[in-house]
């Protein structure tokens, strides 16, 4: 077995590390708290997420740990998320394994019963996935 402190991104390929790097870049775009619409006549039409977006965030940021999660574990295969997370917590060294554990289980809530989550409470999950992908050098801060 790895050493849990250097597994990390040196456990996936460049591209896939690549391709989670962009992935995550959508995640913080839709997370910002303006957006920019475009342009009619000479002004910048900019709009604010309406109550319940930052669900599609959410549902992106857990894609991106599953992805990362598969990669490192079970390369070429696809196994459930909750199994990912259990298995890696002998391999990965975890910051707040239980806050992104809750936040599977909002995500999931979105996924299979279209039960949305609060603003406040994605923003919370997904800077939780965030800080567990930064620690493990999978993506820049």
């Amino acid at each position: 077995m790895s050493d849990p402190l250097t597994l990390g991104a040196s456990g996936i390929s460049a591209a896939v590390k690549r391709e989670l790097a962009v992935d995550w870049a959508a995640v913080r775009k839709l997370t910002g708290a303006t957006h920019q619409g475009g342009v009619i006549g000479a002004a910048i039409v900019t709009y604010t997420a309406p109550a319940g977006f930052l669900n599609l965030p959410l549902m992106l940021a857990y894609s991106v740990l599953d992805r990362f999660l598969g990669e490192l574990i079970y390369p070429g295969k696809r196994r459930p998320l909750e199994v990912l997370m259990d298995e890696s917590r002998s391999r990965l060294i975890w910051k707040d394994f239980g806050l992104v554990e809750k936040g599977k289980e909002a995500r999931n809530g979105v996924a299979h019963r279209a039960d949305l989550v609060a603003d406040a409470a994605c923003l919370r999950y997904i800077a939780a996935v965030e800080a567990e992908l930064i620690g493990w050098c999978v993506i820049d801060s």
